[in-house]
């Protein structure tokens, strides 16, 4: 059974409100500097929260059955920061603190239930060390076996992205007639 949050305390000051306002769950700055560093290091082929993956990791490389979260410090709680609780409303952060720790250990063990690789990056290592994270990576694409298998995405997902004709008729203008590029044939 899933724990619920009661709704979030009112906010004690206007900056705070505009910095929780703020935070945002996916592009965020982490997750763009090591998209960036998959980059340089040519490393292509992942998807971005994709569907087709139980629990929706930020990163994840199908062909590979390789998932990545990429997790704040404060928001995930990293043991490495060990960063101290807001000073107001100690108890609701507390629960919502404790449900995100929650929620990301079930996500990791429904990825490695259904046969994922599982990697979890801390906002501060890819701080400190962007280039390490991303070889982490590659090691685990370079030890790779394929099994002949490939995670599909869900029927739901692929619902209407063939639905378009490879050939559509031409539009017509507002008098009827077919529309030209402007080139005349000769």
């Amino acid at each position: 059974m899933v724990r619920k949050l009661s709704l979030p305390p009112i906010s004690s000051s206007e900056a705070v409100h505009k910095s929780m306002l703020s935070n945002r769950g996916r592009d965020t700055g982490p997750e763009k500097a090591l998209r960036a560093a998959l980059r340089r290091h040519e490393l292509s082929g992942y998807r971005l929260n994709w569907k087709g993956a139980p629990g929706r990791p930020d990163i994840v490389f199908p062909e590979s059955w390789l998932a990545i979260f990429v997790n704040g410090c404060f928001w995930h709680r990293c043991s490495r920061c060990d960063l101290p609780l807001p000073k107001t409303n100690r108890a609701f952060w507390r629960g919502k603190f404790e449900l995100n720790v929650e929620r990301d250990a079930r996500k990791r063990k429904d990825l490695k239930t259904a046969g994922w690789h599982v990697i979890t990056l801390w906002e501060c290592e890819i701080k400190k060390d962007v280039d390490r994270c991303v070889r982490m990576i590659e090691r685990r694409l370079n030890t790779y076996r394929p099994t002949g298998r490939s995670p599909r995405r869900p029927s739901s997902a692929r619902i209407g992205t063939r639905t378009r004709a490879r050939h559509r008729p031409p539009r017509t203008s507002s008098a009827g007639r077919a529309r030209t590029s402007g080139r005349t044939r000769g």
